[in-house]
């Protein structure tokens, strides 16, 4: 079975995949498999270089996954967990046998995102209006393609038994 896991910054998908990795699951991310780049929103060409990572810079340019590399790497596995967000990622989800939306209150995600520190992506204030601004509408969209939605305000390890759960 394909499964992928999503949820705005914060909602805990890179902590759930670590666990699931404990557990003997073979999980990626399609943040450190290199699978995602910076683009520019308006002439689509790639950001190259370190990035302040402000609401200047997500206004005008979009976390992008490459959907062939992706196909490529999830292509003949009869079980595998892949953990993300990218700004086309409604382009890939039919490519996944289940979908898993992260789901938690917006001060949770944030207080997790100011204490984290193997990423730089939300401590801005200003990415997090912006954050707090579009989960509802990202949530929503995942929920109307049939998203599984797991309550991520709880325990990491509550969460992990309810994603094992709904793996199956």
């Amino acid at each position: 079975m394909k499964i992928y896991i999503t949820g705005v910054s914060g909602t805990g998908k890179s902590t759930v995949a670590n666990k699931l990795k404990e557990k003997g699951l073979e999980v990626i991310s399609i943040d450190e498999e290199g699978l995602c780049a910076w683009f520019n929103k308006k002439d689509q060409s790639p950001v190259d270089g370190d990035q302040i990572l402000n609401k200047e810079f997500v206004s005008i340019n979009d976390w992008v996954c490459n959907i062939p590399q992706l196909r490529n790497a999830i292509e003949g596995k009869e079980n595998i967990v892949v953990v993300g967000i990218a700004s086309n990622q409604n382009e890939y989800l039919k490519y996944f046998d289940k979908v898993i939306l992260l789901q938690c209150d917006p001060g949770i995600f944030i207080e997790r995102l100011n204490k984290r520190e193997d990423n730089d992506f939300g401590k801005d204030t200003k990415v997090q209006e912006w954050l707090k601004s579009w989960y509802k509408d990202f949530d929503d969209k995942l929920l109307s393609n049939n998203a599984i939605v797991i309550n991520a305000n709880q325990t990491i390890e509550d969460v992990v038994a309810d994603v094992i759960e709904e793996i199956g």
